[in-house]
Parts: C-alpha cells; structure tokens; sequence
C-alpha cells in the first residue's frame, strides 16, 4: 500500500471514528446520566458549530480546486458559523426549557435560510464562475437579508404565538428553497461531480428532516424525540466529511503529487548535474592538454612573453630570460617592475595598464632593438610582450636607401632625358637650318633665309635658356645663388615686364590685363629675381592658357603683404600635379612630342627665387577656372626723397632679349 492510499485509509476511517462516533456517544451518555434537556442541547448545537468551524478552517487553509463548490459552501458557512454561535449564546441566555422565545426562533429561522442559500448561491457559483467581486457582493445580499431577520427580531411586538405564525410563514418559504436547490443541484452536478452531488442531497434532506420535526414542536407543541438534534448534527457531519474528502484529503493528495514533482525534479537536477560533472571531467582533460600545446607554443615562440598577476610573474617563456639576459629561474623571481627596471624603462610605468615601447639594448655584446607591449588582459592580471625587431629595422632601412638610392637614379635618368631633348632638339633644328641656308643661298632665296635665320635665332635662345635654368637650379641646391638687394617701384618693374611680353601674349591671340592699386609700390627686392619669375610665370600662362583667352597681372597691398599676381583663364591644372608642380623637372605635359617645349625647371626656379627673397609662391587653381600663381613678400612701406636715383639703378636695356629667351621655348 502506499503512502497515497493509506492518507486515504486514514482519513475515511479514523475521522468518522474519532470524530463522529466518539463524540455522539458521549453527547448520549451525558443525557441518560444527567437527564438534563438543555444541556443535552447546547452540547448538540456546539458539536454544529465546532463542525461550521472545521469547515471555514479547511476551506481558507487548504488549497483546492478554486471553482470547487465546497470552497464557496466554506466561504458561505463563515456566516453560518457566526449564526450558530449567536444561536448558543441565545440559549444560555433563556430560562430552562423556554426555547420558543422570539430570538431562539428568529435565529433558527436566519439558520435555516443561511443553510438553503449557501447552497444554492454555491451551486450556481460552480457553473458561473465568478470573479471575487461578484462573490463578495452576492454574499453581501445574503448578509443583508439575514439583517432583515435581526432588524425584524428586534422590532416585532408580539406575543410567542404570533411569532409561531410568522415562523409558519417563513418555512413555507425555506422549504421552497430546500426545493429549489435540490433541483440545481440535480441540474449542475455535471459541474459538481456526481459523488459531491450526493453528499449535498444527503445534507439538504438531512437538514430538512430535522427542520420539519422541529417545526411540528413549535406548531403542535409535540415535544420531539431527544435523539432528533442528533440528524442536524448527522446533517453537519456529511458536509464536513465531503470537504474532508474533496478538500483537505485533496489538498494532501495535491501535496503528494507535488512532492512527487519535486522529486522527480530533483532526479532530473540530479541527472543534470551527474551530466555536467562528467563534461566538467571532460572539459578539465581537454583544458590540460590545450594548456599543455599552449605552453609548447608559447615556448617555441622567438618573442619574450611574461605574464604578471598582482604584479608578480606567473609565467616567462624562454625567449623573456634571453632578451632579460638573465636565467629563467631567475625570471620567474622578479616583479614587474624589476622587470621593466631590467629592460630600461622607467619603474613608475608598472601602475599603467598599456604600455608602448621602442628601446634599444646590448645582448651578449650585439645592440638589439626591441618594441616592448604591455595591456591589462583582466583585472590585476598583464602581459608583457618584448618583440625582437633589429632584423626588421635593418631590412627597413635598406628599404629607405634603396628607395632613395631608386629616387635619385629616377630624377638622373629624368634629367638626362630632360636635358638630352633640351639640348639635342635646338642643336638638331640649327644644324639643319644652317644646311637648308646654303641652299637658300645658292638660290639667292633671300626671304626663305631670313625666316630660316629666325629659326636658327630662337633655337640658340632655347639653349642659352635651357642652360641658365640648369645652371641657376645647380647654384640654388648648392646655394650658391644669393640676392642682390636694392629698393625698386614694383609696379613699374612688373608693368615693364609685363608690356615687353605683349607681341608674345597677342600672337596666341589671347590679352593681358594689368592692373595696381597705386601706381608707385617701392620695396626691398632683387628686380632681376623678381623680372625672371614673372617672365616664367607669364610664358607659362602662354604656354597653357586658351586662344581669345586673357591673362590678369595684379599688384595689391594686403595688410602687411606685398602681392603679385598672375591668373589666367585657361584650362585648370589637375589636382594629381599640384603637390608636386614646383618641384624639379616636374612638366603637365612629359611626353617628348609635346608642342610646347620646357625643362621642367621654370616653376621650380620661380619658387627659388622668389623664396630667396623671403617670399611665397602658391598657386590657386580650380579646374573649370583656370589658374591663379600669387607672389608674397614681406610689405613695409618705403618713403623715398630722391626717386631719381631709384631710377638709375633700375636696368631693363636687356629685357627685350630676356623676354626672346624665356619664350623661345614657345612655337608660333
């Protein structure tokens, strides 16, 4: 037998012994000893009341099913159970044997309507369902009416047979009640269950019985047996063994299951952990040996690694004993920042929690260069890591000198080639021209001579110009080329400059604009640096500007700055060139067929020299609007007394040739 069938055995069996045989038998024998009525039924209405009691007690104690129709026959006997004791304290208030009193009769009338309406409200409860405030509020009406009792009890005046007469009326009524709930009873008891149907059938007649018995006393004055009170109780008796069977023997039985439950829960947490347990097993074996490979690893690996926690070492690989140039038992005894104090880095370094290092040490007589790492992996926990990079670094740097040593043997070959075509190309046409001139001559062809001396002409130009660019780039990176200062109206000497290369300008087809905000600007400069780069700078808005285009030359003042500039409206120079358009041998166009020829060195030289004189040269261009070439220097204005000898020293006899040399390079 188990435990679930002897709770059972033991409730159906010894609750009816102990608690019903027991007590009858004694409630018997005190009434054949004593022969005393009243007592006999106090203790008899008591025995009901202590059974109302167990009754409330088991429903708002054990848990059961919440639409059971014994828990809403236990919230109802809460108010039974206050009627029943009302009832006691009633009878221990009245003389012996005068029970027919108006409150004993009103108070039995409360109970009997009580009795009837639990059942019934319980009934429809089961189907319905309700919610706690619908429950609340329906006995709230059921109070109500047995306050009508009360309040009708305390104010009807009347002698005890008109009392009988209204208790007359009134059961007539509680029988109708007793009817009413037999029939929802045998209508629901799909929802209550069948057995739990005939426990309340066997309480209602029960209950009924005795009603109509003790009716019959109060009507007839038929003195009832003694052993009738003995059915109400038995009525009590039936309700309280149903809720003992279908709430607290439930309630136990819902125990077991879930002490069942939980035992199989804790076979399946048992079950579980066994299987952790042995994949902790497992995982601890394979930790062991990747702990193993990892240290194998760590070992064969040419980097120094140190690992600290709180500071100390817990681990140093071989190569960190090599770089350290101590042995590795010796490693393993040192903090931090000994460690650190080892490798030549400061002590204090040890609080930080990353560390980035280049240093540079002596091992076994050989200079190592070493980067040192050091991060917090977790907390109080870091990792040193000391990286050999001398290989490295030697590699990185025969990179540089090669990378250099390749530069160098790119910009020879450029200027071999530069200077190859510069040279060859005029000499080629003077020579020719000259072989072509005496054939000219022998055909006294006196005009075809002419345009052919024109040729031989500018090509001896291009090379005096090519040659002075070489040589003047020489003397500026060996800086030998110095400026000759002197004070100078800049406005005429640009304004010269710039009209002497008119005939140039318009046979491109293309018009300069001058213009100056005053028309004397005197500064400290070299005229003939500032001639030739204004010259460069116009021959190249020639070179590359557009036909019908212009070309605008400007001379301002800005604040304390002194500005020149050329712009033109031809093409835009690309943003690919720019970094590099003042540098050596730098051309837009590199190809050796071009149509307009150059060193590439103008630009370079014009920046030269214009920086030789504490000037800037900056170039402001936007592809779709053409080009701007601003000159800056240092402006402090100048006031002269004698303006003539400022004239004097101002030379320009040559500056026709000068403007023949610098555009010589250019085809008409």
């Amino acid at each position: 037998m188990n435990i679930f069938e002897k709770i059972e055995d033991r409730l159906k069996n010894n609750t009816k012994i102990n608690m019903f045989y027991i007590s009858i038998v004694i409630t018997i024998l005190s009434y054949l000893i004593t022969k005393d009525y009243n007592v006999f039924y106090i203790v008899i209405e008591m025995l009901c009341a202590s059974l109302t009691m167990a009754i409330v007690f088991i429903t708002f104690t054990k848990k059961y099913k919440s639409n059971s129709i014994f828990n809403y026959i236990g919230y109802g006997f809460t108010l039974l159970c206050f009627i029943n004791t009302v009832h006691i304290v009633l009878i221990n208030t009245i003389e012996v044997g005068n029970f027919e009193s108006k409150g004993t009769i009103f108070v039995w009338l409360a109970n009997n309507y009580l009795e009837y309406m639990i059942i019934i409200v319980s009934t429809i409860f089961t189907k319905a369902k309700p919610k706690v405030t619908d429950l609340i509020f329906v006995y709230c009406l059921v109070i109500f009416g047995v306050a009508l009792f009360v309040i009708f009890t305390l104010n009807f005046q009347g002698t005890t047979s008109d009392y009988l007469v209204v208790g007359k009326n009134i059961w007539k009524y509680t029988a109708i009640l007793c009817f009413v709930a037999l029939l929802l009873i045998h209508k629901y008891k799909y929802y209550i269950g069948r057995s739990e149907s005939r426990y309340l059938y066997t309480y209602l007649l029960l209950v009924f019985i005795y009603e109509y018995i003790v009716k019959l006393y109060f009507t007839f004055s038929i003195q009832p047996l003694v052993f009738i009170y003995i059915i109400k109780y038995l009525a009590y008796y039936f309700l309280y063994r149903a809720l003992n069977e279908y709430i607290l023997f439930e309630s136990y039985s819902s125990m077991y299951d879930d002490l069942l439950k939980v035992e199989d829960r804790h076979i399946q947490l048992n079950k579980t952990l066994n299987d952790r347990l042995n994949i902790l097993k497992e995982v601890k074996v394979i930790l062991s040996k990747s702990e193993k490979k990892y240290v194998s690893l760590l070992e064969s690996i040419s980097d120094g690694i140190i690992i600290f926690h709180f500071d100390e070492i817990s681990y140093a690989n071989k190569a960190s004993a090599y770089f350290i140039d101590i042995s590795l038992d010796d490693v393993k005894d040192m903090s931090l920042g000994d460690t650190l104090e080892k490798l030549g880095l400061n002590y204090s370094l040890s609080s930080e929690k990353f560390l980035d290092e280049s240093i540079s040490i002596e091992i076994d007589g050989e200079e190592k260069y070493l980067d040192i790492y050091m991060f917090e992996s977790e907390e109080n926990t870091k990792i040193l890591f000391i990286k050999d990079v001398t290989e490295k670094n030697i590699n990185y740097n025969l990179k540089i000198e090669l990378q250099k040593y390749l530069g160098e043997e790119n910009v020879k070959n450029e200027f071999y080639a530069n200077i190859s075509h510069e040279l060859r190309t005029p000499i080629n046409l003077i020579y020719t021209s000259l072989q072509i001139k005496e054939l000219y001559i022998q055909d006294n062809n006196y005009e075809a001579i002419e345009k052919n001396t024109v040729v031989i002409k500018q090509n001896c130009l291009r090379l005096i110009r090519t040659i002075n660019n070489f040589i003047d780039a020489n003397k500026i990176s060996e800086n030998y080329l110095k400026p000759n200062y002197g004070i100078y109206n800049i406005v005429e000497l640009v304004e010269n400059t710039a009209q002497a290369s008119v005939r140039y300008i318009e046979k491109m087809k293309m018009s300069l604009v001058f213009d100056s905000e005053k028309e004397e600007i005197y500064t400290i400069c070299d005229w003939e640096f500032v001639q030739r780069a204004v010259l460069n700078l116009l021959s190249n808005s020639v070179k590359f500007g557009k036909v019908d285009g212009y070309i605008y030359v400007n001379i301002y003042v800005n604040n304390d700055k002194l500005c020149i500039s050329v712009k033109n409206n031809g093409p835009g120079i690309s943003s690919d060139i720019k970094p590099y358009l003042f540098d050596r041998f730098t051309k837009i166009n590199k190809s050796l067929n071009r149509d307009k020829e150059g060193s590439g060195l103008g630009l370079y030289l014009c920046r030269s020299l214009i920086e030789l004189q504490e000037g800037e040269l900056v170039l402001i261009s936007e592809e779709e609007y053409g080009n701007e070439f601003l000159i800056t220097f240092p402006y402090e204005e100048i006031h002269i007394e004698n303006k003539d000898s400022i004239y004097k020293s101002f030379e320009i006899n040559d500056l026709v040739e000068k403007v023949d040399i610098e555009f010589s390079d250019i085809y008409l």
